[in-house]
């Protein structure tokens, strides 16, 4: 019995220092979304820092930003965990921002549930020196091709509302839509019926479940997101006919720890 219960206590042991490692491990991915015949938009995609438990040093985003040289750099919301944390958020992404726009990239975000509740609200997005585009299109021209990148902010867990997509002021090639909840692919609505649809969505919010455990209890016991429950959790996938991408994002939320879903920056071309 003793000798059962001392396995049972390494084994927790090393689940848990692996926790505490994982939050500092950074993975950058690379993904085509569309066509892979052409040279498209490349994105640059970062989200949830949740600053108090964020353990990815921004020199690393900075660096990554550096090496990959993307057309645009989008932030997908949850900057915080909470209001103290809006000071060092807003440093932290300045720092991204400055460079970014030292090395003429455009910095684009939306805002998550966290930003909402807990105030990280447009000023603090003008302090970082990222354009919120919360309700809006903004073009981007590459190679003859243009990109409308469609934002839409998040209303927060309580009284949730799943915002109309901003009727496209102009024709486009691609169109891209940024949204911090993954579940809005199931509740997608246009201002305008006959508008241009979306050709992918690109989230974050789930953290790659932050602490993967046995039959998905994180997804189906503790948390009320329908995505992660049909198997979508991280990564490319196709719903109602749409492609999207979920990024695991960079900090934790209630825990400091992540255990199966390291941290991550997404490259994303669009096609």
């Amino acid at each position: 019995m003793q000798i059962f219960i001392g396995i049972i206590l390494l084994i927790g042991i090393i689940l848990l220092l692996t926790s505490i490692t994982e939050t500092h491990l950074l993975n950058i991915t690379e993904d085509n979304l569309g066509d892979t015949d052409s040279d498209g938009l490349k994105i640059l995609f970062l989200s949830d820092i949740h600053m108090s438990f964020c353990f990815i040093p921004v020199n690393r985003v900075i660096n990554t930003i550096k090496s990959s040289k993307p057309d645009v750099v989008i932030f997908g919301g949850d900057a915080i965990n909470n209001s103290r944390d809006k000071n060092n958020a807003i440093k932290y992404l300045k720092k991204t921002s400055d460079f970014c726009k030292a090395s003429d990239i455009r910095i684009l975000g939306v805002t998550g549930n966290h930003d909402f509740k807990d105030g990280f609200d447009s000023n603090c997005f003008d302090k970082s020196g990222i354009e919120l585009i919360d309700g809006q299109n903004i073009k981007i021209d590459k190679n003859n091709k243009t990109y409308l990148i469609t934002g839409i902010g998040d209303s927060g867990r309580k009284n949730r509302v799943w915002y109309k997509i901003p009727k496209a002021s102009e024709t486009c090639d691609r169109r891209v839509l940024i949204v911090h909840n993954p579940d809005y692919i199931l509740n997608l609505t246009y201002e305008d019926s006959s508008d241009k649809p979306v050709d992918c969505m690109i989230s974050g919010h789930i953290h790659g479940g932050q602490i993967r455990t046995p039959w998905k209890i994180e997804f189906n016991k503790l948390r009320k997101d329908i995505l992660p429950k049909r198997g979508i959790i991280s990564g490319k996938h196709i719903v109602n006919d749409t492609t999207i991408f979920i990024s695991k994002g960079l900090g934790c939320i209630l825990l400091p720890l992540r255990l199966g879903a390291r941290p991550e920056i997404n490259i994303l071309n669009i096609r």
